[in-house]
């Protein structure tokens, strides 16, 4: 009898709910590779461990709208994946808790400064765990270059315009091609030349922040992309075959396009040996300092304390380097932190084609710091960018200068930024 009921007590306490997983979801981005990379260090973190359950969900677009929504609802999840324009939003709402506090003893300068900052609070400490980073390469098809005697990409935007002329004279009827993203040719174009999109240190040092977009070197470069296209030496998407710059650029249609670094294996697949890859020019008289950091950050939202342990081992999970590499490898991102790049360096795959890049992302975030390349920490940011790519699309097409495009968009980007302003009022940035 006391064996039946031992066998007993031991059976209830297998199937007790005390010895059950504990769960914790986490929403994330709907992005094809990048959902897919996520979904498989999901289930990774759930067969290394009998204590924790991660359940990742597809959540669209607006992850980061809906998580906040969520979080007011008192149904939000532990944790979110946001995009970096998502940062100053997230750092306002009160609704995180930072990646620092949650790991105080985590080396977080295993993170290159260019991305820490991205994400970090004016004192350095990281609130988001970088996840995905990219930043922007220029490429060319060799054939095409040579064909006019020039077998290297160029350097500077004034030897661009004499490349580009001996290609339009050959015949190229896509020359640079470009879909004029605020992220490509303001953004990171503002940070290697470390001139300023807005005041404030971009919006690091208040609220208060406006944008600064004509008077200097952006409002010279928009000018040129309105000159160049009606020279036919640019070509935007929509004077594409395909209707899509890189999809241009794959089929052989282009001779060059500044896109990031994580399209690299798509281009290498449709080009091979074809294909060019380097720095984003500079003018001259510029010292070049870092690129933006481009992609994903992982966000712990407040309310879930006690699966904050399982919330720390994922995280921590996910830095190991074995896990970044898989990333890498489905989506083209580089791997996030230093320990992460020389693990593919160790095992000599730099040289594949799927890390190819990794060596040269990483030169470019980590170029000289300047007062205008650590980041943009400005509300609305996201909308701010439609905005941009409306107005410099206008102008592109003709119906506007570049300088008017800038005005216009600073008009209604600062607009964006008063409505954050206010909302946040009382309130200042961490």
């Amino acid at each position: 009898m006391k064996k039946l009921l031992s066998a007993i007590a031991a059976t209830s306490l297998l199937a007790s709910p005390a010895l059950a997983k504990k769960t914790f979801e986490f929403w994330t981005i709907s992005y094809g590779a990048l959902f897919e990379a996520t979904e498989s260090a999901c289930k990774a973190f759930n067969e290394s461990q009998n204590e924790y359950e991660v359940k990742c969900s597809m959540q669209g677009y607006a992850v980061m709208t809906k998580a906040i929504a969520a979080y007011r609802a008192k149904n939000h999840p532990a944790l979110i994946l946001g995009f970096e324009t998502d940062t100053s939003d997230l750092l306002m709402s009160g609704a995180v808790v930072p990646v620092n506090q949650i790991s105080p003893n985590t080396n977080w300068n295993a993170y290159p400064e260019a991305v820490r900052a991205y994400y970090a609070d004016s004192k350095g400490k990281l609130w988001g765990q970088p996840y995905t980073g990219s930043t922007l390469a220029f490429y060319g098809n060799k054939k095409k270059l040579a064909a006019v005697g020039v077998h290297s990409l160029p350097k500077t935007w004034e030897e661009f315009e004499g490349v580009a002329q001996k290609l339009k004279a050959n015949g190229e009827k896509c020359v640079l091609t470009s879909d004029m993203h605020a992220w490509r040719i303001l953004e990171q174009f503002a940070s290697r030349h470390n001139v300023p999109i807005a005041t404030q240190a971009n919006g690091y040092n208040g609220l208060n922040a406006e944008y600064s977009l004509t008077g200097g070197l952006i409002e010279k470069q928009m000018n040129n992309y309105v000159k160049w296209r009606k020279a036919g030496l640019l070509s935007m998407n929509e004077d594409t075959k395909q209707g899509k710059y890189t999809k241009a650029f794959n089929a052989g249609d282009c001779a060059l396009m500044e896109a990031s670094i994580g399209s690299y294996a798509g281009m290498y697949k449709a080009q091979g040996d074809n294909l060019l890859f380097g720095k984003p020019m500079m003018y001259k008289g510029y010292k070049r300092h870092n690129q933006f950091i481009g992609g994903a950050a992982i966000w712990a939202l407040k309310g879930h304390e006690d699966v904050q342990p399982g919330v720390k081992a994922f995280l921590e999970f996910l830095r190991k380097p074995e896990h970044q590499k898989m990333v890498t490898e489905k989506t083209g991102y580089l791997p996030i932190t230093t320990a992460g790049l020389k693990y593919l360096q160790d095992k000599g795959l730099t040289k594949d084609t799927q890390f190819a890049t990794a060596g040269l992302g990483y030169e470019l975030l980590t170029a000289p710091a300047g007062d205008n390349s650590k980041g943009i920490r400005l509300g609305f940011y996201g909308q701010f960018r439609k905005a941009f790519q409306t107005e410099i699309k206008k102008a592109a097409m003709g119906d506007q200068t570049g300088t008017q495009a800038l005005v216009n968009a600073s008009k209604e980007g600062n607009k964006l930024l008063r409505r954050f302003e206010k909302i946040n009022t009382g309130k200042k940035l961490p």
